[in-house]
């Protein structure tokens, strides 16, 4: 019998509890000491269409709280549409970033993560929503942050024909995704976001900058040094007016 050691729910929420008590949210936030789990699953009221699918995965320094904020977001921006979506909880800040650089360099040596073969089938199952291959059907995928790393590593876990269904759009991702094998792939980025800027990026950028035909968009004002990161939230001010741009035009096209 293969049991798996784990405390209560109560406890641990009990635990979670005394621990915001004791050094305060943020504090607490950063140590990493969560209990929430995995979730693949559906956010909203209803399809836009038989034929258009929209799906999200987060980024690091993520609570169920903060992800019902980022769907919601999402749904209320494109027309109160479903959204499916992986959640990937977060472990800290200092877990989070090693996640990050394990997940790059683990796939060099042909790894991938769980959320990388659960965001994979979840696309899957939704294409076969569709019709399948050649049934006419597109998947608009966001990814924020970590979530952009977990979508760059997912992509070749589907057929080419799968890949070519889903438009990528990624928000201060830890990994600026190529526009290879996907439909197609945009990277926002806001100049101050810390995480995608100067901490986990900075030869993607050198690339992009060289590269006519970059993929890589950039927002926002250099007032602001990105020591720290500081415009990195997905329901920030930057990414949010980016969204709900994106949710009109979306809008636009799939509104019949």
């Amino acid at each position: 019998m293969n049991e798996v050691l784990q405390l209560p729910d109560f406890i641990g929420a009990e635990l979670e509890r005394i621990g915001k008590a004791l050094f305060g949210e943020t504090s607490y936030l950063l140590m990493g000491f969560h209990f929430e789990e995995t979730e693949v699953g559906c956010y909203g009221d209803h399809e836009i269409s038989e034929k258009v699918r929209v799906t999200f995965i987060n980024g690091m320094l993520n609570t169920r709280a903060m992800m019902s904020e980022s769907l919601n977001q999402i749904s209320e921006s494109h027309g109160g549409v479903k959204v499916h979506y992986v959640f990937r909880p977060t472990e800290g800040w200092m877990w989070d970033i090693s996640r990050a650089i394990l997940i790059r360099t683990a796939f060099t040596l042909g790894f991938r993560s769980s959320h990388a073969y659960l965001l994979a089938g979840m696309w899957r199952e939704l294409i076969e929503e569709m019709g399948g291959v050649g049934g006419g059907g597109v998947i608009i995928h966001y990814a924020h942050s970590l979530g952009g790393a977990e979508t760059d590593r997912a992509r070749e876990l589907l057929s080419p024909e799968e890949q070519q269904m889903i438009r990528v759009v990624t928000f201060g991702s830890s990994t600026l995704v190529r526009n290879v094998g996907f439909q197609n792939v945009i990277n926002i980025v806001s100049v101050n976001d810390g995480v995608s800027s100067c901490l986990l990026e900075p030869l993607g950028h050198i690339r992009n900058y060289f590269d006519p035909e970059s993929n890589v968009h950039f927002h926002g004002s250099y007032l602001n040094f990105p020591l720290w990161p500081t415009d990195h939230s997905f329901t920030g001010s930057t990414y949010r007016a980016i969204l709900i741009d994106m949710g009109e035009k979306f809008l636009e096209e799939f509104c019949y």
